[in-house]
């Protein structure tokens, strides 16, 4: 699975671990590149003539935009946008609304702002993410303020969540 697989926490899965793995983008007659979707389902994109296809038809579009990429799915009509390091930023639905991610220096994923194209940005939706000391996610701040707290054993085990 791509880089961002740990981007709340070792062990944990979501949604929003979307990446791009890029290692063989530029590989002359080889060229590909993998989007890992939100189930770790790896789609790959053969290039060639700066033209990035699926082998099968799967509604997915890949292109490149600016220094990073975007992946637009043709049937949910959802615009995911990534980094130049395959990092997934912001996913625009095809009803108005830009969810945008923010990462700390380790890569974790530290918040999802939702915005909608027709309210102000004081009505943003903010979930928020933080850790603890050994990297594990210890709260989390829905957009109505109320906070999610986890415990873990010396192990790194989640035992509690309150």
């Amino acid at each position: 699975m791509g880089s961002s697989a740990i981007a709340i926490g070792a062990a944990w899965v979501h949604n929003w671990q979307r990446s791009v793995d890029l290692a063989s983008a530029n590989s002359g007659g080889s060229s590909k590149i993998i989007a890992f979707r939100e189930n770790g389902e790896p789609v790959t994109f053969n290039g060639s003539a700066g033209t990035w296809r699926t082998t099968a038809f799967t509604g997915l579009s890949l292109v490149q935009s600016g220094s990073g990429w975007t992946l637009t799915d043709l049937f949910t009509e959802i615009t995911e946008t990534y980094s130049a390091q395959g990092v997934l930023l912001s996913e625009r639905t095809g009803t108005g609304f830009t969810r945008t991610l923010a990462y700390d220096g380790a890569g974790r994923l530290t918040a999802i702002t939702q915005h909608s194209d027709d309210a102000l940005a004081k009505f943003d939706l903010v979930l928020r993410f933080d850790y603890d000391d050994k990297g594990r996610l210890a709260r989390l701040t829905d957009p109505t303020g109320g906070l999610t707290q986890y415990g873990y054993d010396a192990n790194s085990n989640l035992v509690s969540v309150s």
